[in-house]
């Protein structure tokens, strides 16, 4: 009877693992076919996609944002430290004339840039390590915010279609990307090629970064 009790639990283990792996596959096969409608070609979606798994890391962190599960005051006393103002000051008077150039021709104040610069990223220095394809692609097969996410998945393929931006970057568990933690959606509206190679350099291209931002 135990016996016949394992045998039936295994059987069971590897129905479920089964359905899991083709319900992943059938939703790939759904996403390509609305990327292929987009104009996205065959040639990026069998690149970004080859041996694409889930993340649960990725869940994980989904369902326990710090933004979330603090308030605001704390979230933000979290992040604002004299040694990151100390720093904001320094880059606002290292980077004055990228700055008061951008000022002129998009009307954000430099001391706005460099606080969002800061309260994101710490000026560069976490911008995530996470693959953003796979990331966006767990999120939006998971059901929660599927919507949302495929959205942003789109986006993303489209960016990277497009050669804007390479097709292994990295960012947050949520798809933001680059030294401001823009969305792909945001990327695709504000994203700026200021320096004229081709490409959103939101990474490590201070000219592209300041101008998104």
């Amino acid at each position: 009877m135990l016996r016949l009790i394992f045998c039936l639990l295994l059987t069971t283990s590897a129905y479920a693992n089964d359905t899991t792996a083709r319900s992943f596959e059938s939703f790939l096969a759904d996403i390509r076919t609305q990327a292929i409608s987009q104009g996205i070609s065959t040639t990026t979606l069998d690149q970004v996609f080859y041996g694409l798994t889930p993340n649960p890391k990725v869940i994980k962190f989904d369902r326990s944002q710090a933004e979330f599960s603090q308030n605001f005051w704390r979230y933000l006393g979290s992040r604002v430290s004299p040694y990151r103002l100390k720093n904001g000051k320094k880059l606002l008077r290292e980077h004055q004339a990228t700055f008061q150039h951008n000022y002129q021709k998009y009307g954000v104040p430099p001391h706005i840039i460099v606080a969002f610069w800061g309260l994101e990223t710490n000026y560069g220095s976490n911008t995530g390590n996470l693959n953003l394809v796979r990331s966006l692609t767990t999120l939006s097969f998971d059901e929660r915010r599927s919507a949302f996410f495929t959205t942003q998945l789109l986006a993303l393929l489209k960016l990277i279609d497009d050669n804007k931006i390479p097709p292994d970057a990295q960012g947050s568990w949520a798809g933001a990307m680059g030294n401001v933690q823009f969305m792909p959606t945001n990327v695709a509206a504000y994203g700026v090629d200021a320096d004229g190679n081709g490409t959103i350099g939101l990474w490590d291209n201070k000219a592209d970064i300041f101008a998104s931002a």
